[in-house]
């Protein structure tokens, strides 16, 4: 039973990179073994008997890396540019609120309170931490929310469509 080329190049160079000299394959049994000492301790791999599944050599190559402490944590990936702000949305909100001006805080005007803090932060940048999973969409739905704050005297906005909450 051969494990093929790609297989032994990927054992070689993955365990050379690791500052593994020595290591041998035994057979025996339904899968090959890769035994190799790394650190002064000894290691056993279980290799894929017959690698059919397409992918079975980037799993080993990543087993491998796992094993040998080789496996980085992947950098965070950059958040996409936030949605620009259309003002126009915040004049039909803050008219929509002067026509009808609340006199209390609902249940759900209350849970967008308690996400403010005492700077100023973007529309966006509240639907990010309301994990939002659309934030276009969690802003047409809480942009008159934040309107009706401003009105009942708990938060306040600027001209660049931030908000903020006032103590």
């Amino acid at each position: 039973m051969r494990l093929g080329k790609d297989f032994d190049a990927a054992i070689t160079r993955e365990l050379k990179a690791a500052g593994v000299e020595h290591y041998k394959v035994e057979r025996g049994g339904k899968h090959p073994r890769l035994v190799f000492e790394h650190d002064g301790r000894q290691f056993s791999y279980t290799l894929p008997g017959s690698p059919s599944d397409h992918r079975a050599l980037l799993n080993m190559v990543h087993d491998l890396r796992g094993l040998l402490g080789l496996n980085l944590p992947r950098p965070p990936q950059p958040l996409p540019p936030d949605p620009p702000l259309d003002l126009d949305m915040i004049t039909l909100a803050r008219l929509r609120v002067e026509a009808n001006p609340p006199t209390l805080p609902t249940d759900r005007d209350m849970r967008l309170y308690e996400m403010l803090d005492g700077a100023f932060e973007a529309v966006a940048a509240l639907a990010r931490r309301a994990q939002a999973e659309d934030i276009v969409a969690w802003t047409h739905t809480n942009l008159e929310r934040l309107e009706r704050l401003v009105a009942l005297g708990l938060a306040e906005s600027d001209a660049e469509g931030r908000y903020r909450r006032l103590s």
